[in-house]
């Protein structure tokens, strides 16, 4: 695989393998980072936080037919990035306290804190795996962002995870550990990373974060998210944009647009982190608001487009998303990974990745 020597000193804690089409040679789809290991196998059919929908979607993915491609976005499992299992034991902490991650580690959260996450009993034990895959995906997301311009991983979003605490289906912040690590890594080329946080639900725990001694101006955070929606008490991110119930198409990207532009020019930040929820649908159980599918497709192809454009590198991740219906949940988690794709080709992104 062609690959500038900088990508190998800093992507390779977290590269299992590359894939057999490289970047400079796929004109069809951006790199894409997945891991079966984001979906544990035997989550229980009936939990709240819809586990499968990882597998699902790259399933999607991988044989949903695209009528302008003539076959599925990822034509080969082969042509995607496998993060390894685990990142270096070292970025977790810090920016995680380092009690709270031994004990998670360790699947020894006491009970109320294991409540407060939303998986009681043996399944903490359970996504300890899981959520470590995870990270080690957004890391290696924001590193092939770095080097090839975009990228996305079919997992990722923890943003409800505080140093030392989790809560709403977070446990540990991929966001927070991967911006850590590519703002104090002396070796990656970037000294603030924005998240753009689009999920419905406000980014708490990354706002947390981003006031840390160490992160405090380097990693920054745009949160659009329902003014009446969880969590009930805000944290003050960089820059904050509740929205009132019901919001729709229109009024959602009225605002996302300025509140982006903002955060660019103001923030000047090395790259972007894209928390695409999908749980701003008007078709999610847990949204409140009211973007259509179509709507869904425009926010992230403006994101992508306009992070993209400005010559800032860009990954993105899934975000939340809680339809009960599973092939309509992976078939909308699916668009941003699609969009991406879009941008990739349009802007033939390939041939820049081959310079």
């Amino acid at each position: 695989m062609r690959v500038s020597s900088a990508l190998r000193a800093f992507a390779s804690p977290f590269l299992a393998a590359s894939p057999s089409l490289p970047p400079h040679l796929n004109p069809r789809h951006h790199p894409v980072v997945y891991s079966p290991g984001y979906s544990p196998a035997s989550w229980p059919e009936k939990h709240a936080f819809p586990m499968s929908k990882f597998a699902d979607t790259f399933k999607h993915l991988s044989e949903r037919r695209v009528p302008s491609l003539q076959g599925p976005l990822i034509l080969d499992p082969g042509h995607v990035f496998s993060p390894v299992p685990a990142p270096p034991a070292d970025l977790l902490s810090p920016p995680h306290d380092a009690d709270y991650v031994e004990r998670f580690l360790s699947s020894s959260l006491s009970p109320s804190e294991a409540a407060t996450i939303g998986f009681k009993g043996d399944l903490i034990s359970q996504v300890v795996p899981r959520t470590l895959a995870e990270i080690s995906g957004t890391c290696l997301a924001l590193s092939l962002a770095l080097e090839f311009g975009l990228s996305s991983s079919v997992a990722g979003g923890t943003h409800h995870a505080f140093p030392g605490r989790g809560s709403g289906y977070t446990v540990l912040n991929d966001l927070a550990v991967a911006a850590h690590w590519a703002i104090k890594d002396p070796a990656v080329p970037a000294e603030r990373v924005l998240v753009v946080d689009l999920d419905v639900h406000q980014g708490d725990g990354t706002a947390a974060f981003s006031r840390l001694p160490q992160l405090r101006g380097r990693l920054l955070t745009l949160s659009l998210h329902g003014a009446d929606n969880f969590p009930l008490r805000k944290e003050e991110s960089t820059w904050d944009v509740p929205l009132p119930t019901g919001a729709g198409d229109e009024e959602y990207m009225a605002a996302l647009k300025p509140a982006l532009e903002r955060a660019v020019e103001e923030g000047r930040p090395d790259a972007v982190l894209y928390d695409a929820g999908v749980d701003a649908l008007g078709e999610d159980r847990l949204g409140k608001l009211s973007l259509t599918p179509g709507g869904l497709r425009e926010r992230d192809r403006h994101v992508i487009g306009y992070v993209v454009g400005r010559g800032i590198p860009c990954a993105c991740v899934v975000g939340g998303g809680y339809n009960r219906d599973l092939g309509r949940l992976a078939e909308m988690h699916s668009i941003v990974h699609y969009e991406a794709a879009r941008v990739w080709r349009e802007r033939k992104m390939y041939k820049r990745s081959s310079s």
